[in-house]
């Protein structure tokens, strides 16, 4: 396995955790609704620690896809573009996981900024998977998902829409935010690891 695929396969059981976390909360927090609740709120009081460990499965998985991207810079330079967005996005990902949302009833500066870097961070990602809607064009492998790039940041930027309204249920709004844009992420890793077995099947085919 090439160190390109290895990586991919990082990033990618890195979302499967992240994706753990958020499936398994509900089962550990009494009153824990995620209808109502979001999944930043799976962060504070009981076993907190858990959906703060998916946030850093989050923040490594999408600097993995990044750097994956940043490395076909060379035969398709505006990736280059796309990779250090989507890297910039990791950043409010970390900053939302060191610095918890606040309990019902609160209003704290920390609440404040963990509000302010999830936005953030759902933005950047948003503007970098657009992005990828011209920058991906003309690469080999890359280029089948510009039109599932220009789609996903679309339904991401309306749902995060719906959710920074506060349309009730917002832990469904925000959840879908998420899912959707984990997704992107995920089919760009798996384009890699598709790439990198083709060749060997091709081999074998021969």
């Amino acid at each position: 396995m090439t160190g390109r695929a290895q990586l991919a396969t990082i990033s990618l059981a890195a979302y499967a955790a992240f994706i753990a976390t958020v499936v398994i909360m509900p089962f550990l927090k009494d009153a824990y609704s995620p209808i109502d609740e979001t999944i930043s709120e799976g962060a504070i009081g009981e076993h907190a620690w858990v959906q703060t460990a998916g946030f850093f499965a989050l923040a490594a998985a999408s600097l993995g896809i990044s750097w994956l991207l940043y490395g076909e810079r060379e035969s398709r330079p505006p990736i280059a573009v796309t990779a250090a967005v989507l890297a910039f996005s990791t950043v409010f990902t970390v900053a939302l996981a060191v610095v918890p949302t606040d309990a019902p009833g609160e209003d704290t500066s920390g609440g404040a900024v963990h509000v302010a870097a999830a936005a953030f961070a759902f933005l950047v990602a948003i503007a970098g998977i657009l992005s990828a809607t011209v920058t991906f064009r003309g690469h080999e492998v890359l280029a089948r998902l510009t039109t599932w790039s220009l789609i996903a940041g679309l339904a991401a930027l309306a749902l995060l829409a719906v959710t920074g309204l506060g349309v009730e249920p917002s832990g469904v709004w925000q959840r879908a935010t998420v899912a959707v844009e984990v997704l992107w992420f995920v089919s760009v890793g798996v384009v890699f690891l598709a790439a990198e077995r083709s060749p060997r099947e091709q081999l074998i085919a021969t």
